[in-house]
């Protein structure tokens, strides 16, 4: 969903044992790149990329990932990311 001009939270499901919400990574745009902030659990690439295509934007134009720590929630996704788009 867009919150502002160019930024963005993408809504993921948190597949946490338990719970029944969602995690919600941020998307900037500036110009055609695209900047991510955290990636979310592990195998959530697909969700990651669908959430990016529902906003109208291209996820091969993602260029950077900042991760802001080190919990599985927020890095678990970079690998992945990382093969898709070398």
């Amino acid at each position: 969903m867009k919150i502002k001009e160019n930024i963005y939270l993408l809504e993921l499901p948190n597949i946490t044992p338990g719970r029944n919400d969602s995690i919600y990574p941020t998307l900037i745009k500036k110009g055609q790149e695209l900047t991510l902030i955290d990636t979310g659990f592990p195998n959530q690439v697909d969700d990651i990329k669908s959430a990016i295509e529902k906003e109208n934007l291209d996820f091969t134009h993602l260029k950077t990932i900042i991760l802001t720590h080190h919990d599985i929630d927020h890095m678990g996704n970079v690998k992945a990311i990382l093969k898709l788009l070398p």
